[in-house]
């Protein structure tokens, strides 16, 4: 609700001196429940933007709400508020004067190119992320053009008004949005959290690489993969930001600035190397299988890989006895063998996979404290209820892989767990060579779901 733009035909010249120090200059412009005004702090020599909203507005109080929220921000893209008066019928935000064009006007009068929409993308990913991680997290909800100014080189982010604090966001009643940008759960009561924000995100980027908003209701809008002018890896992008279920999405607003600076050819500042914890929700759902299996194909792909036996039954043992490798009794199939926690901290691995076992009778206290992890669970209607109360002991939500389900079963349970990223294991009856396509396909998801944590 701070669109603070210069509205030349409604602007009028004023002498006015408020509260004893601001110097009223001109009405810049005004909507349905306040005015704007430029002023100039006569002892600071300085632009402000001075909002007055009327005591008996019915929108008098969200103004305020987000009047708070904003006061407590401090980043170079949002609106600072410096001050607040009062009187007997009107209420006074003074904030930051933004002098510049929404993000909708700007692409109407630029034909933007690929590299120009990244860096505008990279920057608004990056609002989403300082508000995402504040110390009491903070949801936009409604991100779409009209609330993102160009001022210079610069986006800035606008209107606070739908914004909610993580406890305000998870007992939420009517949630304000702006359908055709909003995500769907905002309309249909589920839960919300950063990916609803990130939903959003995608659908700006949409109008930036098209030009064309979504009219709720009206014609469908065309889908980006139609479009032959724009890169496939942007094309993954948007896609991925606007899957209907959450768990589809990027999962957070880091995961989605790496793979913007990836197809921006840029090296993310984060260089962690991914340490990958897999678990079965209950016995004999193909843990060892799989982690071995991934382990393997991922050294056959020219990564250094350490396979860690979690569970202490002897697998490495086992697998070191029937090693063709006599020079390195260590290694397996190009694998590096550990057991338990000794995994050597001076070796440069590209992945590390840890191999717990099933959750059924073991503390497994570490590993739910962990962010990268994997449960790999069953489709059967009797594994449901395993699956939920393990779901409970994890600190950070798990990636579920599905095993033994068929590709139909697979899209139900996924819609069901619509909150969780969730991947469907393709069957792969030789763990150690002739790896599917479906296995590869399986494969590169997940890694790309481990870099992304």
């Amino acid at each position: 609700m701070f669109l603070i733009m210069i509205h030349r035909k409604e602007s009028e010249r004023i002498e006015e001196l408020w509260f004893q120090k601001y110097r009223i200059l001109k009405r810049l412009g005004s909507g349905g429940s306040a005015e704007v005004f430029l002023a100039e702090h006569q002892a600071l020599s300085s632009f402000r933007a001075i909002k007055k909203i009327p005591k008996s507005e019915k929108l008098h109080d969200i103004w305020i709400r987000e009047a708070r929220i904003l006061k407590n921000l401090s980043h170079p893209s949002i609106p600072a508020i410096y001050d607040f008066e009062e009187d007997g019928s009107y209420s006074y935000i003074i904030m930051e004067y933004l002098e510049g064009v929404s993000l909708k006007q700007y692409r109407k009068e630029h034909n933007l190119n690929e590299k120009e929409i990244g860096e505008i993308s990279l920057q608004i990913c990056r609002l989403l992320r300082y508000l995402h991680e504040l110390p009491e997290p903070l949801l936009y909800l409604d991100l779409k053009p009209e609330n993102l100014m160009v001022c210079g080189g610069s986006i800035k982010m606008v209107d606070f008004g739908a914004a909610l604090t993580k406890e305000a966001w998870q007992r939420r009643g009517i949630t304000m949005g702006t359908k055709g940008y909003a995500a769907p759960e905002l309309f249909t009561g589920k839960a919300l959290d950063q990916r609803s924000d990130i939903y959003s995100f995608g659908m700006v980027m949409f109008f930036l690489f098209t030009g064309e908003s979504p009219q709720y209701g009206e014609k469908r809008i065309q889908n980006i993969d139609r479009l032959s002018y724009v890169d496939s890896q942007w094309k993954d992008i948007v896609n991925r930001c606007l899957r209907y279920l959450p768990g589809m999405r990027f999962s957070t607003a880091k995961s989605l600035e790496k793979r913007i600076l990836s197809a921006l050819g840029k090296s993310s500042e984060i260089t962690d190397h991914p340490r990958i914890c897999l678990a079965g929700a209950f016995p004999h759902i193909g843990v060892t299988h799989i982690c071995l299996s991934l382990a393997v194909y991922f050294a056959a792909q020219g990564k250094n890989v350490c396979y860690c036996d979690q569970k202490e039954e002897g697998v490495v043992e086992t697998l070191l006895l029937q090693s063709k490798n006599k020079k390195n009794r260590e290694t397996f199939y190009g694998v590096h063998l550990s057991r338990g926690e000794e995994t050597k901290a001076s070796a440069p691995f590209d992945l590390e996979i840890h191999d717990y076992g099933s959750l059924e009778g073991i503390d497994h206290s570490a590993l739910y404290q962990e962010q990268n992890t994997v449960l790999i669970t069953g489709g059967k209607c009797w594994e449901t209820g395993l699956l939920e109360q393990a779901l409970l002991k994890f600190e950070y939500p798990p990636i579920l892989c599905i095993n033994f389900v068929s590709g139909k079963a697979f899209c139900s349970l996924a819609k069901y767990y619509a909150n969780y990223r969730c991947l469907r294991i393709p069957y792969q009856p030789e763990v150690f060579t002739d790896f599917s396509g479906q296995w590869k396909r399986f494969a590169a998801q997940l890694w790309e779901e481990i870099r992304q944590c």
